[in-house]
This record gives C-alpha cells, sequence and structure tokens, in this order.
C-alpha cells in the first residue's frame, strides 16, 4: 500500500510480520501463519525471496523480525518448546553469513509474540517483559546491542514503570527520538447466568463484580 496514492499491488502470495530495512531495498516477513519458525528476505518489489531460517514449527515460533541500524543483521524474538519447558530468547542473525547469536534468554520476555521489540538507531533493542510469571502487564526495557558483532553490552534496563497493562513497542522513528507503543487493558468480571436442564440459558448473563479491579472465580 502507498502513502503516496500509488495503486495498491501484490508483492507475494504468502507472508506476515513484514519488517523493511533501513535503507528500504530488502523486506525480511515470516513465510506464512501455518509456519512461524521461518524467516524469509526478499527484494522491495518481491523479487529474489530466500529464506533465511527455518525452525521446526512443532517446537519454535518466532516474533516479528527487526533490522539492525547498519541494515546487516535481524534481530526476532524466538520461543522454543522443550521437553519439560519454554525457553523464550532475543537472537540476532548475520544476514550474509547466516550466523546466528542469542542476545539473552529471559522466560519473562514476550518470545515468538508478533510485536514483541525494536531495534533503535542508536543500537539499543526495546521489548517488552512481563512483571511477574503470571502479570497481566508489561514493562518496556532496553539492552544495548553491538550490531557488529551481534553481542549485547551491559545489562538489560528497564525504561517504564507502569502497573498491570499489557503492552509491547510497535515501531521507532528514524531518529529513534519516539517510539510506537501499543497499549491495552482490559478488566476481568464474573457473570452469572441460568440454565435449564436441557442446558439451554433460561436468564440471560449478568455482572456478579462491580468492582474496578480484575476478579475472577475460585
Amino acid at each position: 500500500i502507498s502513502m503516496l496514492g500509488w495503486a495498491t499491488r501484490q508483492l507475494r502470495g504468502s507472508g506476515y510480520w513484514p519488517s523493511v530495512s533501513p535503507d528500504g531495498s530488502r523486506i525480511a516477513f515470516q513465510g506464512q501463519a501455518s509456519d512461524p519458525g521461518d524467516l524469509w528476505v526478499m527484494g522491495a518489489n518481491g523479487e529474489g525471496a530466500r529464506r533465511l531460517l527455518h525452525f521446526d514449527r512443532t517446537t519454535d515460533w518466532l516474533g516479528r523480525p527487526v533490522w539492525s541500524p547498519d541494515g546487516e543483521r535481524l534481530g526476532y524474538s524466538r520461543g522454543h518448546q522443550a521437553k519439560d519447558s519454554t525457553v523464550l530468547s532475543i537472537e540476532c542473525l548475520d544476514v550474509k553469513s547466516g550466523r546466528r547469536t542469542i542476545l539473552l534468554t529471559d522466560d519473562r520476555q514476550l518470545g515468538g509474540l508478533g510485536h514483541w521489540g525494536v531495534w533503535a538507531p542508536d543500537g539499543r533493542i526495546v521489548y517488552a517483559r512481563s512483571d511477574s510469571p503470571l502479570s497481566e502487564g508489561e514493562n518496556l526495557w532496553q539492552i544495548k546491542v553491538d550490531a557488529r558483532h551481534g553481542k549485547t553490552s551491559g545489562k538489560p534496563k528497564r525504561i517504564t514503570d507502569w502497573a498491570d497493562v499489557p503492552c509491547f513497542p510497535s515501531n521507532i522513528s528514524a531518529d529513534g527520538k519516539r517510539l510506537l507503543i501499543y497499549k491495552a487493558q482490559g478488566q476481568l468480571d464474573v457473570y452469572v447466568a441460568g440454565f435449564d436442564g436441557t442446558g439451554a440459558m433460561s436468564e440471560p448473563p449478568r455482572r456478579l463484580t462491580l468492582s474496578d479491579r480484575n476478579d475472577r472465580m475460585v
């Protein structure tokens, strides 16, 4: 879709979570929704598509790819289902050599979930991280990355202080001064309804809990 009024045209028959390189010449994307372990790259007009990564779709899933500031590497979140646990990580891939490195492993970051983070022009990766294993909210964290060598520098740092707010960074401006963040806030309430002997609803649902906090059945 052109923002300048040009006609809409199809670049490829399948693919999702597209990410345009800093110079606009390439597009990284996932192959198709049925295979969340694939990572592809193609030219800006859909030409020369090639697969960069492939993981077993029964055990691995990837988040939206993000380009390093120099366009040489791709960052992505990954979820891996091991035998007894799920491992969540942020990794990067050298587009030319295919060399893959793990930047950090964190069971609270949103591994493999769509818009999980962004790679800022100054080298920081800003990502969403759950406040606790059972929390319904996230905060934004950052980690400095040496894109040239595909390694982190320093420790992750928390940069927001929100309470119980689901959020994730969606995009960042070219100068790195503005961050587009998706924030969603809902409320859990308990409703009660009547059912007759056949299982059909005899009374419409009515709200049982009237507080402003999240409520659950026990």
